[in-house]
This record gives structure tokens, sequence and C-alpha cells, in this order.
């Protein structure tokens, strides 16, 4: 059998086959895979103790140190600005509700 035969033969094969379609619910459930996720009130907590923590971590460790505090206020507060402005438009404010 050449090789043009044995192609028209899978074609027609495949063509004789039912078209396959989706299940009517489909669309819905993948909707609800892309969605934005919502923080619940446990994570938005622990997100800002963990955040709370490491600014009195920065803020002793810099302290410490020859650094005056215009400085140390700066720094620690250029990342978490950062942070919130990434996250705002990551996630919208609809994240928190």
């Amino acid at each position: 059998m050449s090789e043009h035969d044995s192609m028209d033969r899978l074609l027609r094969q495949a063509l004789s086959t039912p078209v396959p379609a989706l299940s009517p619910d489909f669309d819905r459930r993948v909707l609800k895979q892309v969605r934005p996720r919502r923080l619940s009130r446990a994570s938005i907590f622990t997100l800002a103790a963990y955040t709370m923590v490491a600014l009195a971590i920065s803020v002793s460790t810099m302290r410490h140190t020859e650094i005056g505090w215009p400085f140390i206020v700066v720094s620690v507060m250029v990342p978490i600005l950062v942070v919130a402005m990434v996250f705002r438009r990551e996630f919208g404010a609809s994240a928190l509700s």
C-alpha cells in the first residue's frame, strides 16, 4: 500500500467518526478555574502579620547601624509600597473581598 493510499484511508476513517463535542457545563468550569482568586481572612491576617514581623526585624536591624532614620524609613517602606502596587495591579481590589 502506498503512502497516499494509507493517508487517504486514515483521513476517511477520521472523517467518518462523530465530531467531538464539549460538555454542556464546559464554559462554567473553565470560568471557575480562571477567575481571580480571593484571599481568605486567615490569609490576609497571615500576610499582615508577616509584613509586620519583617518590618520590625528590618527596622531593628538597621537601627543598630550607622544609618540615619530617614534612610531606614525609605529603605523599608519602598519595597512594601512596590509590593502593594504589584499586588493591586495583579489581583485588584476584589482579591481582598
